[in-house]
Formats: C-alpha cells, structure tokens, sequence
C-alpha cells in the first residue's frame, strides 16, 4: 500500500494498518496530544492521540522530511 491509498481509508483502517504493518519510531507532545510516529512502508504516519478522551483525534501521512523536523532531536533515522 502508498500513501494515496493509505489516504483513502477511513481512520479505524488506518490505524489498524498502521498497527499492523508499521514500526514505532518516536514521540511528542503537543498541546492535548500525544503524536506517535510510525514508518509504514515508504512513507510515514503521525497518530494523534488525546489522553484526556482517550482517543485518536487525526492520522496524518506523509513522505515529507520536513515534517519529521519535530522528532529529529529525539530519533536516528537512516533515510535512503
């Protein structure tokens, strides 16, 4: 699966691929949530999760190395 087609599926999917297929690379805070990041195939996947309602609010994909910016400090990633 890409990220278009990883775009396509409903939130419950997503995560559930992305439990399933993907590998826990770090996390941040931010505000009320807990962000995790996963690499998933060739492309990369924010879980935003919310403790206080003990929920996932938003998935975010992306292939972007901008936007790891905010885990560089925290992570080692190789990326070829």
């Amino acid at each position: 699966m890409d990220n278009y087609e990883f775009n396509l599926l409903s939130i419950g999917d997503q995560t559930g691929y992305t439990w399933e297929h993907g590998t826990y690379l770090a996390h941040r805070r931010e505000t009320h949530f807990v962000i995790n990041l996963y690499s998933v195939n060739n492309f990369f996947v924010e879980v935003w999760f919310n403790p206080e309602e003990i929920k996932i609010n938003k998935i975010r994909s992306f292939k972007s190395r901008k936007c790891l910016e905010p885990y560089l400090d925290g992570i080692d990633l190789i990326i070829r």
